[in-house]
């Protein structure tokens, strides 16, 4: 039996992926560049300085990659105080299945402290009172899909990485699982299809947080 689940946020417990796409494509019209949201969004789950070059080359990047990240950052907090911050169905509960069973509980996420914690205290989520770490972009030096941010949430916890498994919603997620030695597991709450997820390595598939609820029990009997 697994030890540990190891959550993503964005796209995962919270239902922000679209605000955060809907950020990158203003700020890179800003600047001149004509990127939709519907493109955006399939970038989503990887580290900034990932997904600037992937959307608008390596050159933009060099010359803009800082602006452009620190613009998205102002342009996500407006957004997340004026648009609705949703949990997405049964993930409290989920929360609290987990911690009955005595199974520890952490949030690995690429976003920056400051995003964290609003879009926590918009979406009335209380992790910080479930979950034994919160590990964030600010803790790591290299954002997913390397392994960082979820190899810093199995040290913290203090077990073994085959005995963790993150849940996420991007195909970045299950390569910074594996990356880290974990059990990926995916929920299909973002824009990636089932195949994809498990193309990058999830070993299995939930529809949403609800269905990992109700299958828990056969998602912690998983192992590495």
């Amino acid at each position: 039996m697994l030890d540990a689940l190891i959550f993503d946020l964005d796209g995962t417990l919270v239902d922000t992926n679209g605000m955060h796409a809907r950020a990158w494509s203003a700020v890179f019209a800003r600047h001149g560049f004509e990127v939709p949201p519907e493109r955006v969004i399939v970038e989503i789950g990887q580290g900034g300085e990932l997904l600037v070059p992937a959307l608008v080359g390596e050159e933009a990047e060099k010359e803009l990659g800082e602006a452009l990240r620190d613009g998205h950052g102002e342009e996500f907090l407006r957004r997340v105080e004026r648009e609705p911050v949703r949990v997405f169905a049964r993930v409290r509960d989920l929360l609290g299945a987990v911690r009955e069973r005595g199974v520890a509980l952490a949030v690995a996420t690429a976003s920056q402290r400051d995003h964290l914690e609003r879009v926590l205290e918009r979406a009335g989520l209380d992790l910080e009172g479930l979950a034994d770490a919160v590990i964030d972009d600010d803790d790591v030096e290299r954002p997913k899909p390397e392994p960082d941010v979820v190899a810093a949430a199995v040290r913290e916890l203090g077990l073994p990485a085959g005995r963790c498994a993150l849940v996420g919603d991007t195909p970045y997620d299950a390569l910074a699982a594996r990356r880290a030695g974990v059990v990926a597991l995916g929920v299909l709450t973002g824009v990636h299809p089932e195949e994809r997820l498990r193309e990058a390595g999830a070993r299995a598939v939930f529809v949403d947080p609800a269905d990992l609820l109700g299958r828990l029990d056969d998602a912690l009997a998983l192992r590495v």
